[in-house]
């Protein structure tokens, strides 16, 4: 699709305005999250980068559920390459670790950053989202 064609998001009256994304580029409803997964001892790591937002909170639950599918009920959320969490984001983090927990499992936070560490304490969601420093310390549980 063009830029300039109109997707299910934008009316044709707006086609002639693309979507931007925070960083100025055009971007599209859930392009804007990067999403990698690797085993360690214990769990599998799924590492997020870009942004969680109402357009990319659908790919998290997704691969959440996809891997617990799969049978890893113990997850690390990697977030150290994350440049943007909104509160639907938060209600994402929180969605994925009640996944895990509905399957006999676990989904723990690591590597958070300064912002989305603030927006955590903010809404009180310390005891839920639970921030460690590294993976394995996450899995470790300390």
């Amino acid at each position: 699709m063009a830029d300039s064609d109109p997707g299910p998001w934008q009316s044709s009256a707006m086609a002639d305005f693309p979507l931007r994304g925070r960083r100025g580029g055009i971007s599209r409803p859930g392009e804007n999250l990067s999403l990698m997964t690797w085993p360690v001892t214990g769990a599998m790591v799924l590492s997020l980068g870009g942004e969680l937002d109402l357009a990319t909170m659908p790919r998290l639950i997704e691969r959440v559920r996809s891997l617990v599918e799969q049978g890893h009920v113990h997850i690390v959320l990697d977030l150290g390459h994350l440049e943007f969490c909104d509160c639907t984001g938060l209600r994402a983090l929180l969605r994925a670790r009640e996944i895990a927990a509905e399957a006999g499992g676990w989904a723990r936070l690591s590597r958070v950053g300064a912002m989305t560490r603030h927006i955590i304490a903010l809404t009180g969601l310390r005891d839920a989202l639970v921030c460690y420093d590294s993976a394995a310390i996450a899995v470790a549980g300390s």
